[in-house]
């Protein structure tokens, strides 16, 4: 074989506008490596009004009483996101770790722990707020953690939501543990997004917990509200504390349950308390009671948590329509057993009719009764004197109505001798 010869190899300079183009695309791709400026801080146009403490006992915590079973357990362990308008940590109730870094999805970004609206707080604080000396307040699971997902800065119960971004923080919620998700929002119109992001939670396990809206008005049809109206969400109404259902909660065969949501006091941003009304705020109320149960028993599934809530409720004042099964009880929840058969609602008595001709006929029937037993009575008393008088008269008859006993004679009497001078009396010795 003939003997193989290595060639150099010799480096070959390329052409200046070669050069030049590489020369200027190196200066894009470093212009590109350098690191962007961070994104603003989110901050509130305006910021949310001052609010003083309250310290009386909310009607609610009378109704519960949920110290009888926070020494057994407090809802330590249980993940519940807030799709909201935020949760402000700053509150003294809402602070010591009880709120996780969650995500805020408005421009600007965060961790949701911001709050310009005052909504996000409030429910929040319905939740899971810590108890502090000299202020009734306390949260219904003060040991559940708060996930906090922004999606609305301002005006959380007027429709001012954005559905893709709403849909995008259940979807995220559901991607970083919560295990129960409140949604005390309400949309009326069906948005595929929401009901594709619904679906997405459900399957990965979480228990959606939402307000059925505050638009009832009576002599009007209501309004379907979303995402309540998907199948597998929870539907909450609002009941007062005489036990009435709020005027304005929705009426309708969405209410699965109601819990209190008239004069309720909740936590206001940074500081103080407000007095709140409506579904949105009876909604936390049974995703607390929800956290209570699965830290409870953590391997409850999402049917046997919804079972075991419907199967303890109080009954309702009314019927299933504005009432659903009930009104939440924490402490059946967490304390009776339940079968497995499927709970029935019971259905009320139905309050008697306002009638005049009717109450006028009870009326009457009432006089007449006691006409009766008058008149009876003194039949009665006529029938023995008749008697006692045929009595006598047979009785005269027999005896000729002469006297059958003689009079029994009467006894001597004895005389005293006169006295010419009654003082003589007091000078006469008694004869014996």
């Amino acid at each position: 074989m003939g003997r193989r010869t290595r060639r150099r190899a010799v480096p070959v300079r390329p052409r200046r506008p070669v050069a030049r183009a590489a020369a200027g695309l190196a200066a894009v791709l470093g212009a590109l490596a350098v690191p962007a400026p961070a994104a603003a801080a989110a901050t509130c146009r305006a910021a949310p009004a001052s609010a003083p403490t309250i310290a009386e006992l909310p009607w609610p915590q009378r109704w519960f009483a949920p110290q009888r079973v926070w020494p057994r357990i407090g809802g330590g362990g249980v993940v519940v996101a807030v799709v909201d308008s935020g949760v402000d940590t700053a509150h003294p109730q809402l602070r010591q770790g009880r709120v996780r870094a969650g995500r805020d999805l408005l421009p600007g970004g965060g961790a949701g722990t911001i709050d310009c609206d005052g909504h996000g707080t409030a429910v929040a604080s319905i939740i899971a707020a810590a108890g502090v000396p000299g202020v009734g307040f306390s949260g219904l699971a003060p040991r559940a953690e708060i996930l906090p997902v922004r999606v609305v800065e301002r005006d959380a119960d007027r429709q001012m939501i954005d559905s893709d971004r709403f849909a995008a923080g259940l979807r995220w919620a559901a991607d970083h543990g919560a295990r129960i998700i409140n949604v005390s929002v309400v949309f009326y119109a069906d948005h595929r997004a929401i009901a594709d992001a619904v679906r997405y939670t459900l399957a990965k396990g979480a228990i959606v917990v939402a307000a059925v809206g505050n638009g009832h008005r009576d002599g009007f049809v209501d309004a379907t509200p979303y995402p309540a109206a998907y199948p597998g969400v929870l539907g909450v109404g609002a009941v007062a504390e005489n036990g009435s259902r709020v005027s304005t909660s929705y009426i309708g065969p969405l209410v699965d349950v109601v819990a209190p949501g008239a004069d309720v006091i909740a936590a206001n941003p940074r500081a103080g308390h407000r007095r709140l009304t409506g579904t949105s705020f009876a909604t936390p109320f049974v995703s607390a009671t929800l956290a209570l149960m699965l830290a409870q028993r953590p391997d409850l599934s999402p049917a046997e948590a919804y079972r075991r809530l419907i199967a303890t409720a109080d009954p309702g004042a009314g019927p299933p329509a504005e009432y659903g099964h009930g009104v939440v009880n924490p402490y059946r929840a967490l304390t009776e057993r339940v079968t497995a058969q499927t709970p029935v609602p019971g259905r009320p008595v139905a309050d008697a009719a306002n009638d005049p001709a009717a109450r006028e006929r009870a009326a009457r029937a009432h006089w007449n009764a006691m006409a009766s037993v008058i008149i009876a009575g003194l039949a009665a008393l006529v029938g023995l004197g008749a008697l006692f008088a045929a009595a006598l008269r047979a009785r005269g008859r027999r005896t000729g109505w002469a006297p059958t006993r003689r009079p029994a004679p009467l006894p001597p009497r004895r005389t005293q001798p006169s006295l010419d001078d009654p003082a003589e009396a007091f000078f006469t010795v008694p004869r014996p």
